[in-house]
């Protein structure tokens, strides 16, 4: 994230990332081998192929089970919250898209995250869908606060998801569905768990905290020759919001100002309708409480893009993959309730075969126009670095 080129003969984020794992003990919590990420995943990497053959495909392996399960968790989360045309609809576009299937395949931290980060939220929504504050709410409370605090040693982008968290709690709070006494336990029990697996990294922030704010400002926005040259402060505020808006507009249709990349999309125009779609269901559902997540989690992800530099702008996007699926499974299960009674069971059925046949097509060739790395080769060929010094997707 720090921006400058990278030293000559620089070796592509992943190989970092490989060689940190054969030799774990000495990662520590944070390392410039992995782009100056927590080491968590470089822990999962040096015990998988501790259990595998030594090869960059078998450390890949990695990141292709942890993107699988993360479409099977994410459909428990979304059949849970929204019923089953949500998950069904959801977990079939994540599979087909570009983000699932090139980042579920380099061996990075992105695909761990997103499993974690399904993971919590899948326990989350089944606690919260039992009325009653007993043990069993509280023990799958805990469960979704000990996934959720794994996720800082993952990945920065974590804290985008956190932010997120934070949002969803208060809403819980504020809504007053419970009595609020039962609000506080239900917080405390995922809460507390979540702090005592996150506090050794917590502590090393703090002991290291000029690196990390270097690196914080390194990223901001606030360091990019485009926004100091800009003459005063409204003409700044004008910058940054117009990018937030090319952020999202990046989320739906792709082209981020992004120089190591062009044309890049993640979203198929379909998927990008129907995710649009689902955002105006979703907001006149604002009161639902994984209608008002799915729509926090969207906007943490695009205001963190306004904020940051565009390098790395996919990477963080992708944090926001649950709620873009979800939205787009909202959107989808609503035109098909809406489409009762206007088109016949079997002209319904033939739209939906039609549309997940072009999505499938377009994704692919999408894909292979413009992948995450500069070569198309699901398996061959290994990530590289960015313009800005690191590894951007």
């Amino acid at each position: 994230m720090a921006p400058g080129s990278p030293p000559e003969g620089a070796q592509p984020i992943e190989s970092g990332i490989i060689a940190a794992a054969k030799a774990m003990g000495d990662a520590g919590l944070w390392s410039d081998s992995a782009g100056g990420q927590p080491t968590g995943f470089i822990y999962l990497v040096g015990t998988w192929l501790a259990l595998l053959p030594d090869s960059t495909a078998a450390a890949r392996a990695l990141s292709a089970v942890a993107g699988i399960a993360s479409v099977a968790v994410f459909f428990l989360f979304a059949r849970r919250a929204w019923g089953q045309g949500v998950a069904v609809a959801g977990a079939f576009l994540m599979a087909l898209s570009t983000w699932h299937v090139a980042f579920s395949r380099l061996s990075t931290p992105t695909a761990a995250l997103l499993l974690v980060e399904c993971a919590a939220i899948y326990l989350l929504s089944r606690a919260l869908s039992y009325r009653d504050d007993d043990a069993r709410q509280r023990n799958l409370l805990i469960l979704a606060g000990l996934s959720f605090g794994l996720g800082i040693y993952i990945a920065n982008t974590f804290f985008i998801f956190a932010a997120s968290i934070v949002v969803f709690w208060l809403r819980e709070l504020l809504a007053a569905e419970v009595p609020l006494a039962v609000g506080y336990r239900r917080l405390a029990a995922f809460a507390v768990p979540a702090l005592i697996v996150a506090l050794p990294y917590l502590s090393f922030m703090a002991l290291k905290a000029d690196m990390y704010v270097e690196e914080t400002r390194s990223v901001l926005v606030t360091s990019s020759p485009l926004y100091t040259e800009k003459a005063g402060r409204s003409e700044q505020v004008r910058y940054v919001l117009a990018k937030t808006g090319n952020t999202a507009k990046a989320l739906v249709w792709g082209d981020v100002e992004e120089r190591s990349v062009r044309n890049r999309r993640v979203l198929d125009p379909l998927t990008g309708l129907l995710l649009v779609t689902g955002i105006f269901v979703a907001a006149a559902r604002w009161r639902d409480r994984w209608c008002f997540f799915a729509l926090a989690l969207l906007a943490a992800g695009v205001i963190s893009g306004g904020l940051t530099q565009d390098a790395g702008t996919y990477a963080r996007l992708a944090v926001t993959m649950p709620a873009v699926f979800a939205l787009a499974g909202v959107a989808a299960q609503w035109l098909a309730s809406w489409s009762e009674g206007r088109l016949t069971r079997n002209a319904l059925i033939g739209t939906a075969v039609a549309a997940g046949a072009l999505i499938a097509v377009v994704n692919i060739v999408f894909y292979f126009s413009g992948p995450l790395d500069p070569a198309p080769d699901l398996w061959a060929q290994s990530a590289t670095y960015s313009e800005s010094g690191r590894w951007s997707g």
